[in-house]
């Protein structure tokens, strides 16, 4: 009778606890497996990660990241830069003096055909990790 609790028992326990909380870090998490599995020859990529230091929604943060490597790749392809420029010069009681105030921003907007994002969240460490791919085949067959 023991023998048959032991099954009984896991099986249990894996339709308690959802798939999401028993999964494995992904390979792509480690920087040398990525580099491997997506060589920069073959790839563009994007991958972002941070410890949740505000406790904030697991699932929110997944969103933001996974977002912010979807626009590391597209950064990679195309961003418009736009600067504002000032200079100042003064002369007061013959003392000179400038000033140079440069602000930049930039922006990127594509849509990218066979852009693909994948996340995890570590729950032990309370970390997030995106990562955003594209082929360049694919991307240069579709441009």
């Amino acid at each position: 009778m023991k023998k048959r609790k032991t099954p009984i028992v896991t099986l249990i326990l894996m339709l308690i606890f959802p798939a999401g909380i028993m999964a494995q870090q992904p390979a792509w998490v480690d920087y040398a497996k990525r580099n491997s599995m997506y060589p920069q020859s073959d790839y563009l990529t994007g991958f972002v990660s941070a410890h949740n230091t505000n406790n904030e929604d697991p699932g929110k943060l997944m969103d933001k990241y996974e977002e912010m490597a979807k626009s590391k790749v597209i950064q990679s392809i195309q961003v418009s830069i736009e600067t504002n420029n000032s200079l100042t010069l003064s002369n007061v009681n013959g003392k000179s003096g400038e000033e140079f105030r440069s602000k930049s921003v930039s922006f990127s907007s594509a849509t990218i055909t066979g852009l693909k994002a994948e996340r995890y969240y570590d729950r032990k460490k309370n970390d997030v990790y995106a990562f955003a791919y594209v082929s360049k085949k694919e991307l240069a067959w579709y441009n």
